[in-house]
């Protein structure tokens, strides 16, 4: 039933499983608009929820936007320093983790 996948999409987003969240809350949107309308209550509840998951999933691109110019800004710090005392100086390997640990 609609309520089922529209409790399922919850369960999916709780998980972690954000683009499979978003996928179902919309299939359930659309038939709750076509079955109830618009403007129903219920239509409108599944519609906070996606707008809900939205601002999450824009919060965490965010975050990986940060982390992956974090990780540039490390890596081009150890380069620099790499070139002025070589790979096994404690800034380069510091920084060189810092990246390893950020993802990039």
């Amino acid at each position: 039933t609609l309520l089922t996948k529209g409790n399922l999409a919850v369960v999916m987003q709780e998980q972690g499983d954000l683009p499979g969240a978003r996928a179902l809350y919309e299939e359930v949107i659309e038939a709750k608009t076509q079955q109830l309308g618009p403007r129903h209550v219920d239509t409108l509840a599944i519609k906070n929820n996606l707008g809900v998951l939205l601002e999450e999933m824009a919060r965490a691109a965010e975050q990986n936007g940060a982390r992956a110019e974090a990780a540039g800004l490390y890596r081009a710090a150890a380069d620099m320093q790499e070139a002025r005392n070589g790979k096994d100086d404690k800034y380069v390997v510091h920084c060189r983790a810092k990246a390893r640990e950020l993802g990039a």
